[in-house]
C-alpha cells in the first residue's frame, strides 16, 4: 500500500460481516478512516454474496492506493471502501484545527476514487447490477467534487495521483 511504515494496519473477513481487526492507530482521524474503510469492504462483501456485480477476467488495473495490480474486484473493493473514506475526510475538513491534514487527504481520496471509477466504468467487465452499483458510487463522488478544495490542494492530489501511476506502471510493466 501507498502508506507510511509506522501506519496502523486493519482487515475484514468476507466470512464475518462487521468484523474488524486493526491495530490502534495514532491519531483519532485513523482510527475512524480504518473502521470506515473496513467497514465499508464488510458491507461490500455481504453484497458480492447475494449479486454479482462483475464477470470473472484475468486483467488487472492500477489502483491509486496499491502498488501492485489489482483483479477486478480487488478495484471495485477499493474503490467502494475509499469512497467511504474520501467522504469520511469531507466531513472533518470543517475542523481543520484538530483535523489540519482534512482537506490534503479528503483531496487525494476523491481523485483516487475518481480515476479508479473511471478504470472500472471503462472495463466493460460489470453485470447489470454492478452497473447500477457503479452508477450509485458515481452519484457519491459526484457530491464530492461539489465541495470546494484550493486549487494548490487539488493540484497536489492530482501530482501525487500522476506520482502513484507512474511508480506503479513501473513496478508492474
Amino acid at each position: 500500500l501507498f502508506r507510511s511504515a509506522n501506519a496502523a494496519h486493519s482487515a475484514t473477513t468476507r466470512d464475518a460481516v462487521g468484523v474488524v481487526g486493526l491495530d490502534l492507530p495514532a491519531a483519532a482521524a485513523d482510527f475512524g478512516v480504518a473502521l470506515v474503510h473496513e467497514f465499508q469492504h464488510s458491507k461490500l462483501s455481504a453484497l458480492l454474496d447475494i449479486v454479482e456485480l462483475y464477470r470473472p477476467s484475468s486483467r488487472l488495473f492500477f489502483a491509486p492506493w496499491r502498488t501492485d495490480a489489482r483483479p477486478v474486484g480487488g478495484l471495485i473493493h477499493g474503490v467502494y471502501a475509499f469512497l467511504g473514506v474520501a467522504d469520511m475526510w469531507r466531513s472533518l475538513v470543517a475542523d481543520p484545527d484538530r483535523f489540519p491534514r482534512a482537506l490534503s487527504e479528503f483531496a487525494e481520496a476523491r481523485a483516487s476514487v475518481t480515476d479508479a471509477l473511471d478504470s472500472l466504468a471503462g472495463a466493460g467487465l460489470l453485470t447489470p447490477a454492478g452497473e447500477r452499483f457503479l452508477a450509485g458510487m458515481r452519484a457519491g463522488i459526484e457530491r464530492l467534487h461539489e465541495v470546494g478544495v484550493p486549487g494548490p490542494v487539488e493540484a497536489a492530489a492530482q501530482r501525487l495521483l500522476a506520482e502513484r501511476r507512474a511508480a506503479w506502471r513501473e513496478a508492474n510493466a
